[in-house]
């Protein structure tokens, strides 16, 4: 069943917190187990601590993305963020 209130398009983030091409955590918390399987590893604690900073930052007006060549980020946001950028 579709939401009649959300329509393709209308919501139009600044900012793009860019994740692994292929990652599998729900990001629902930081202890939460990629694929609902394996225990957080250092990369996952490092993208959940990088995002909780990114949204303190930047609030919810963001898009949580995949690094996919088939779906650029490039020129369609202003800021774009990736999980392993420092500084």
């Amino acid at each position: 069943m579709k939401n009649p209130d959300v329509h393709q398009g209308s919501i139009n983030a600044d900012t793009a917190f860019v994740l692994p091409k292929n990652y599998g955590c729900g990001l629902r918390w930081e202890q939460d187990k990629l694929w609902g399987v394996i225990e957080p590893d250092q990369e996952a604690r490092q993208i959940w601590n990088h995002l909780q900073t990114v949204l303190a930052n930047n609030g919810y007006d963001l898009d949580v993305v995949y690094d996919d060549p088939a779906f650029p980020t490039a020129g369609k946001y202003p800021q774009v963020i990736y999980w392993n950028q420092t500084g």
